[in-house]
């Protein structure tokens, strides 16, 4: 299809994807690397080149292919053409970490980590709700995991299951459909763990409660839609 029909670089990119992952569930690796590198647009290229390169455990290979300098510099990450890469953005930054902490680099790691939150403090610009939830539940599970500090990673899963992420106005409230959020789900069982383990069974119910009120909400509105 890529070959022989006409078609934008976004949806040509899809395919590509489509196909490499294809190329993956049966082993052929080289196959699957090489149609990565044909997808047109280099942030979802990039993606799937690293997505591949962690699944075979080729860190080296990745901290050097995706170095800052060899990515445009830190600043890389201005210049997305489609607004719809803030995923793919998150990803990438995501995937480098993983990279970082089997190297032993946990400095580097959080540094990337924390790249889609600060530039919101940085740049007074805010990528969608979605991305900042899913960029604070990945420093909660790296806090948790690696440097073993409850308190930093309780910090991080609360700013998902209450959302005081910046704005000119202030806090953001939650959309109904948040409550369907995996994302959310997982933020509240996490932080209830810690709360508990700290000794505060209460806290860690009225977050249960709050996340099974939100699932309720959102399973309704779906219904009315």
């Amino acid at each position: 299809m890529a070959k022989t029909l006409p078609m934008s670089a976004r949806l040509k990119a899809d395919v590509l994807e489509k196909a490499s992952v294809c190329a993956e569930r049966l082993e052929s690796y080289e196959q699957a690397m090489q149609l990565a590198k044909e997808i047109p647009i280099a942030p979802i290229s990039m993606r799937r080149q690293m997505q591949l390169m962690v699944a075979q455990k080729q860190y080296a290979m990745l901290l050097d292919t995706f170095a800052d300098s060899k990515m445009g510099g830190r600043s890389f990450h201005l210049s997305f053409t489609y607004p719809e890469q803030e995923d793919v953005m998150a990803d990438l930054f995501y995937y480098r970490s993983l990279a970082h902490i089997q190297a032993g680099n946990l400095t580097a790691a959080e540094a990337d980590l924390v790249v889609m939150n600060d530039k919101r403090a940085k740049l007074q610009y805010r990528c969608g709700e979605a991305i900042h939830d899913l960029t604070s539940l990945r420093l909660g599970d790296f806090y948790r995991a690696q440097w073993k500090d409850d308190g930093r990673a309780l910090e991080a899963y609360l700013n998902v299951c209450s959302r005081t992420t910046w704005s000119p106005f202030g806090s953001v409230a939650k959309p109904v459909l948040t409550g369907a959020s995996e994302t959310l789900a997982r933020a509240t069982r996490a932080a209830s763990e810690i709360l508990r383990k700290q000794g505060k069974p209460q806290e860690a119910k009225k977050l249960e409660s709050d996340l099974s009120k939100a699932q309720a909400d959102a399973a309704a509105a779906l219904r009315k839609e």
